[in-house]
């Protein structure tokens, strides 16, 4: 089930959207900051739980 939804996610939303959904980094361009999609918080490149609210990015 979840390679159909994978699948499905690749064809319908472009690349970058899918790896904002995947990763739960949103991120405007590959730069050394991201921000939390939960609290809006802009952490190093790579963390993998952010510095403000604990929320898992990877």
């Amino acid at each position: 089930m979840k390679r159909l939804t994978m699948s499905v996610k690749k064809i319908l939303y472009p690349r970058k959207e899918l790896e904002r959904w995947i990763t739960g980094i949103r991120s405007d361009e590959m730069s050394s900051r991201s921000t939390c999609t939960s609290c809006g918080n802009n952490n190093r490149f790579g963390s993998s739980f952010c510095s403000k609210c604990g929320c898992i990015l990877k």
